[in-house]
């Protein structure tokens, strides 16, 4: 090509011409990238869904970075694996499969986070981690929608250079739900921690985090069913004097605590009619979440007689499972 050019005494003098420099640079470029490998001249869009088999909700959000659902069996690891992936960050609350990790040479880190953002200090180590670890790092919770894009976000804040923007539009993407604002606040309000605070952060990340505790689990249920009655008292209204309360949204992290709550060891111990119990309540409070949603809009008398049978239905189910797995013992 560089011959067929040079033979044009009008592209030679062009090219040579002093007062062309700008189109020398261009073509050189050109022609580097040409004679190159392609994938050189190749411009990768991300967030870019993958499709997988084994693992929902995957993208690779940049050459370092992927998000999805919670690996689970063999086929996932070997996946992960096969996609170069060579770090597993976990946010969510569960035990992860740390030994079917090692197995295909992929190191976990457990970090997780809630449904309401992320405190200081977990947000330091996701920042430290996102710079420290061996990459492509896959980022998950339980089912790659809410939490893990949050974290996967903060992950290409902190070292991609994403923007609010574009992490934003990322969580959009990912169908983490705007009902979790605490989530979307801190993506979109990320400020890069100082060097001396990320330089306190150990590198020693944990491959099991130590896990909340039954009793834990169950102080938090009760904190969000102690706002949902004071909102109750007032017309399922938000508290005069905690405007930032939204109705629906606690109704909906009191249904992810009931989930979070069934999935850990000791709920799985206790047999099926203790997680039954734990799935209806937590039915029922995505049902109040929905009404309490639909209240804000249209707060007809029907609308508030079906939040106030929710919340009943709610109270039943606690009654009957503290009657039979608490109260009792």
């Amino acid at each position: 090509m560089m011959v067929v050019l040079m033979k044009s005494t009008r592209w030679r003098d062009v090219f040579f011409a002093k007062d062309q420099r700008r189109l020398r640079v261009l073509v050189i470029g050109l022609l580097v990238c040409l004679l190159s490998d392609p994938v050189l001249c190749h411009s990768e869009e991300f967030p870019e869904p993958i499709q997988s088999p084994t693992i929902d909700r995957l993208h690779r959000l940049s050459p370092k970075f992927l998000s999805g659902a919670q690996p689970e069996g063999e086929a996932a690891f070997r996946e992960l694996k096969k996609l170069g992936v060579k770090t597993i960050i976990s946010v969510d609350g569960t035990k992860p499969d740390v030994a079917a990790a090692r197995k295909h040479g992929l190191r976990y880190v457990h970090l997780p986070i809630g449904y309401d953002g992320i405190e200081s200090q977990r947000m330091l180590q996701i920042v430290k981690a996102a710079q420290t670890l061996a990459g492509p790092v896959f980022v998950h919770c339980h089912h790659g929608r809410h939490r893990g894009p949050a974290a996967a976000a903060i992950c290409c804040r902190a070292t991609e250079k994403w923007d609010d923007q574009t992490s934003l539009a990322w969580l959009r993407e990912a169908e983490t739900s705007p009902k979790y604002a605490g989530l979307y606040r801190v993506v979109r309000e990320f400020q890069m921690p100082s060097k001396d605070d990320l330089a306190k952060v150990p590198t020693d990340f944990p491959e099991t985090a130590q896990l909340s505790t039954t009793v834990e689990s169950m102080v938090a249920i009760n904190t969000r069913w102690e706002l949902l009655k004071e909102i109750q008292k007032h017309g399922f209204r938000p508290l005069p004097d905690h405007p930032d309360i939204v109705p629906d949204q606690e109704a909906l992290q009191l249904a992810e605590y009931f989930r979070e709550l069934a999935r850990n060891e000791n709920s799985q111990q206790q047999g099926g009619d203790y997680l039954r119990q734990l799935s209806a309540a937590s039915e029922a409070a995505t049902a109040l979440s929905k009404r309490l949603s639909a209240l804000a809009k249209d707060r007809s008398q029907t609308t508030i007689e079906e939040s106030a049978q929710l919340m009943q239905r709610l109270q039943n189910h606690c009654t009957k499972c503290h009657a039979a797995f608490r109260d009792g013992k």
